[in-house]
């Protein structure tokens, strides 16, 4: 006998089963599909006996183990650790979050190396988070076709290329990942645009920990990429979109440089980052973007490494005792308070523009500060003058990202803030 079983074949355009073969008896269980030809004389399958049953109830039944493809929208929880010789996990459909955190811990996807990927994401609104992936070519690897992908709180180790790779998929947002020991970069973002790198810890990487390679619109903020084998950042500018914002991020202790920018046609800017060493009157591991005129600059824009730790106490980071509280809180000047770990209280005591978005000064960030921001900016858009706006609008309190203009970055940080908190 043919037996089909435990398979999910869901969102075909015509049957997502149809069987063609009367020769043999058909047999099996655990079907997902809601269209089918079934085989005559209409011995299988049978609804409501097992053998079928609804791809809707796809993701909160079925167990997910290596090579399997997740198509149905949906919240999928990994219960089980995989073992994978070939593909790890693929996520073809959209809007799909794949959570491995269950009964108090985060499951393991381990595999072998060759080319193969731990979760491969090729739909658009896809989540992963709270994933432990080590082995494998590329820990997490972000397609062409996938967008606004969002990836938080994964532990990504000995990679035999990148941790995270992301291959010109625009509106990423990585949150509080933790990446070590990649051959290749720890995240690499090949023409991605418009994405949101926060808070992730990348270290000990053989290529560059941290490599921003051709996009544009970037936000990188309180990310850390130290004690790597070549660079702790690498910045390629990609078109005139709109500039790569680069603050309060951490790189120090990489063997060539802690950051190095290759000039494109974008800006960089930023403040508040920490990265280099000043060998006497030298800087060092330092090489600046001479499109943005020469950023960075000491001062507001960055400081030497030293300066801020002392010459023998750069941190050094080890992933093996960080914990998701403290990831949050890297590069915040307050006491860190794990009991009351998570974004809410990283942004109202590390993050100064959170203070920037209660828009209508009530003490509170609430709908009237969205209304009010939203509101305004319709005047805004009407406007023929950007410094006219400027002033017009309390001189800056629209001004979310502080670059003087009011502009479509003022509504992504705003947005994200609100968001947030």
């Amino acid at each position: 006998n043919n037996i089909v079983e435990n398979n999910a074949l869901c969102n075909n355009d015509e049957k997502d089963f149809e069987c063609l073969s009367n020769d043999g008896v058909q047999e099996g269980s655990g079907n997902f599909m809601d269209t089918n030809l079934g085989c005559s004389p209409f011995i299988f399958p049978i609804t409501g006996t097992g053998d079928i049953d609804v791809c809707s109830n796809y993701p909160a039944t079925a167990q997910i183990e290596c090579g399997d493809v997740l198509l149905v929208p949906g919240y999928y929880t990994l219960r089980n650790d995989l073992n994978c010789q070939r593909e790890g996990i693929t996520i073809r459909g959209d809007d799909i979050t794949l959570d491995c955190f269950d009964l108090g811990r985060e499951s393991q996807i381990t595999g072998a190396s060759d080319n193969y990927h731990g979760i491969t994401i090729e739909g658009e609104r896809v989540e992963v988070i709270n994933c432990h992936i080590s082995g494998f070519n590329r820990g997490i690897y972000v397609t062409s076709s996938a967008l606004e992908t969002d990836l938080s709180q994964n532990t990504i180790t000995n990679t035999d290329g990148h941790g995270i790779y992301i291959d010109n998929a625009d509106l990423p947002n990585l949150r509080g990942n933790i990446v070590t020991s990649a051959a290749g970069a720890g995240i690499r973002a090949d023409g991605a645009s418009s994405g949101f790198y926060s808070n992730n810890v990348v270290t000990q990487s053989t290529g560059h920990n941290f490599n921003i390679n051709g996009g544009d619109s970037n936000i990188l903020s309180g990310n850390t990429a130290s004690e790597g084998h070549r660079r702790g950042f690498t910045i390629l500018s990609g078109s005139a979109r709109g500039p790569n914002i680069i603050g309060n991020n951490v790189a120090c202790n990489n063997v060539e440089k802690d950051f190095f920018c290759l000039s494109g046609t974008s800006s960089v800017e930023g403040e508040g980052n920490t990265f280099g060493v000043l060998d006497g009157d030298v800087q060092t591991k330092i090489q600046t973007c001479a499109n943005s005129g020469n950023w960075p600059n000491t001062g507001s824009e960055f400081h030497y490494c030293e300066t801020i730790y002392g010459e023998d106490n750069v941190p050094e980071i080890t992933t093996t005792t960080v914990t998701h509280c403290e990831v949050e809180a890297i590069g915040c000047e307050n006491e860190i308070d794990c009991s009351t770990e998570g974004w809410a209280w990283y942004l109202d005591t590390c993050y100064d523009p959170l203070n920037e978005i209660d828009i209508n000064e009530d003490g509170v960030v609430d709908v009237g500060d969205l209304g009010y921001f939203l509101g305004s900016l319709a005047h805004v858009m009407n406007s023929h003058s950007d410094l006219q706006v400027y002033h017009d609008y309390g001189e800056g309190e629209l001004d979310i990202n502080g670059d003087e203009k009011i502009n479509w970055l003022d509504i992504k940080m705003f947005t994200f803030f609100y968001l947030h908190k």
